[in-house]
């Protein structure tokens, strides 16, 4: 049967993950745009007022809407139908298209502990409702009330079937079978059946199992009302109620190889979109739990022969972004202490011995702390953009890698919001002699960084091509961007009356230390081994493209827009070649 767009919810893992990601990118954005007034305690008081702090910057103006933006609504605003934004797309629709709510942050996208604004049904729908929405439990809690009640009920004859009585796929295979006989790939056809098996139920949708007729739904044992309907689930025969069973079962042509298969939408395995051809067949939970397993087992099995078999762990995956976001939780958690110490203490007038290093100056320990923060956060939104890499198998899966990102996001916003704090406190109080020196501090050290990390990078990537035969195109990318780096910081050092071949001396021996003992660029041996030049050159583009992304923002972070520009669209084209590359293998 043609369900029809409204019908289909398949939220298959990838575009759950998918909203998920964009999430995870909000974070390269909003802590470089996020105010410092913004914080949990002003998005509750923002309860108040559905737009309260939420960014209205993505808004559709309401000018260019006649008609209400929902496809299968479009009805004409006038006086009394007045128009509404969705707070997340941005889009215009009338009230009933728009009256669903979802916890949002003040950036518009889903947030487990925002606020709940109004959005659309599309908007509402999209994502692991799990996380970051609101709906009524009023329906469950119903169920639930008559299930204890049918408990009670004595002489009930269990027609429940054993597991192991049951043989999943043959009986969905028979569904198969069935709709390429009677249907085959005509949406004429599949609308007829459609039509046909609400009257009578078609002899292939039967199964060997199937039970004509019960008063009571053979799941929960609820008696059935007169005007309740009985239906059947397809795959075990027994009489359920609606309660116990849903059409989330569905039998399609493929419209790439036009192959008649079957799937369970809402889990893996199954389209992102709704098959032109298709026929929605109703399942008992018990089935329904059953038949996951084995379409989760083929998807799984589908994925790792398409796979070079660089296959890793997905846990395993997230244990390693975990280690490497707490070693940079640890570090935070050290120096911000320390400039807030500093801060309350120069603020105060205070005596500031005991907060500084031996011989050192308010400056330049403020411009050390500043440096190092920035640093630290920036590394720490970067590492997780790897969640985004990730590809859940199963909702379980889905479900740890969304209580990792909601952790870590918790922890990003409540402590950068104290460090913006503390920086915005510091223009406050300080002259502007002392903040100029504390910029140039900053800017000296920004550009040095950015020099030396893609001078080692490109050096790392030279060894590999002499050793691994990997392609030096991407070498001679970061040479390129090395040499402008350079000219901009020999600039910066001239102006600061250093001298620059001295300090080129200084970036040597650092180097040959760095080479030494912290590698940028370490691939596995055993894969290495194992794949060969391709494995190399795909960890060298990955690890360039987090590189140089981290390296841009800290450049980005540390100084003012018009500095150091050529240096930065150097990062930025760089890290756009790299990631065609990438994206060629």
């Amino acid at each position: 049967m043609m369900s029809g767009h409204r019908y289909y919810r398949s939220q298959s893992l990838n575009a759950q993950w998918n909203d998920l990601s964009q999430s995870i990118s909000q974070l390269l954005v909003e802590d470089e745009n996020k105010p410092t007034e913004v914080n949990r305690v002003g998005q509750q008081a923002a309860v108040r007022s559905d737009t309260a702090d939420i960014t209205n910057k993505h808004w559709v103006d309401s000018n260019c809407r006649t008609h209400c933006t929902a496809s299968d609504c479009a009805k004409r605003f006038t006086i009394t139908e007045r128009k509404h934004h969705c707070r997340r797309c941005g889009e215009v629709f009338c009230g009933a298209c728009s009256q669903y709510r979802r916890r949002l942050s003040v950036f518009a996208t889903p947030d487990a502990e925002g606020v709940p604004y109004r959005v659309c049904k599309k908007c509402y729908d999209v994502g692991p409702q799990t996380l970051g929405s609101v709906r009524s439990r009023l329906a469950e809690f119903g169920y639930y009330k008559e299930r204890k009640k049918s408990k009670n009920n004595n002489g009930t004859k269990n027609h429940l079937l054993p597991l192991k009585a049951l043989n999943y796929e043959e009986e969905c295979q028979r569904l198969v079978d069935g709709f390429k006989k009677k249907a085959g790939s005509s949406k004429i056809m599949s609308f007829v059946m459609g039509t046909l098996s609400a009257v009578k139920i078609p002899e292939w949708q039967k199964s060997r199992h199937w039970i004509e007729k019960s008063d009571q739904c053979l799941c929960c044992y609820k008696t059935f009302s007169l005007a309740e309907m009985k239906p059947h689930c397809r795959v075990c025969g027994k009489v359920i109620c609606s309660n116990c069973s849903s059409e989330t079962l569905i039998v399609y042509v493929e419209d790439v190889n036009k192959d008649v298969n079957w799937c369970l939408i809402n889990i893996i395995g199954s389209p992102d979109k709704e098959p032109d051809v298709c026929s929605y067949l109703r399942i008992c939970n018990q089935c329904h739990g059953e038949v996951a397993k084995i379409q989760g087992r083929q998807a799984i099995m589908a994925e790792q022969t398409e796979t070079d078999g660089l296959h890793v762990s997905l846990v395993d995956e997230m244990v390693t972004i975990n280690q490497s976001l707490l070693d940079i939780q640890g570090n935070i958690l050290r120096v911000l202490p320390m400039y807030e110490q500093l801060v309350d203490a120069v603020e105060a007038k205070g005596d500031l011995k005991g907060l500084l290093p031996q011989g050192g100056s308010a400056t330049q320990a403020l411009a050390k702390y500043h440096l190092d923060l920035s640093d630290h956060f920036t590394k720490f939104a970067v590492v997780m953009q790897s969640l985004k890499k990730l590809k859940p198998r199963t909702n379980t899966q889905v479900k740890l890698a969304k209580n990792l990102t909601s952790s870590k996001f918790c922890f990003y916003n409540d402590n950068f919001s104290v460090y913006r704090e503390n920086k915005k406190r510091l223009e406050q109080i300080l002259p502007y002699e002392v903040l100029e020196g504390v910029q140039k501090i900053v800017d000296d050290q920004a550009i040095n960084s950015a020099y030396i990390v893609i001078k080692q990078l490109g050096f790392e990537a030279l060894l590999l091509v002499s050793s691994e035969k990997v392609d030096d195109h991407i070498a001679a990318m970061l040479v390129k961007c090395e040499e402008i780096c350079k000219d901009e910081l020999q600039k910066q050092l001239q102006a600061n009356d250093c001298e620059f071949e001295e300090h080129l001396k200084t970036v040597q021996q650092l180097l040959q230390i760095q080479l030494k003992k912290h590698r940028l660029v370490k691939p596995s041996r055993r894969l290495t081994k194992t794949y060969g030049a391709k494995y190399v050159e795909g960890f060298l583009l990955d690890r360039c493209h987090l590189l140089l992304s981290q390296t841009m923002r800290q450049l980005n972070g540390k100084t003012a827009v018009k500095k150091f520009k050529s240096s930065k669209h150097a990062l930025e084209t760089t890290k756009m070649q790299v990631m065609e590359l990438r994206d060629q293998m």
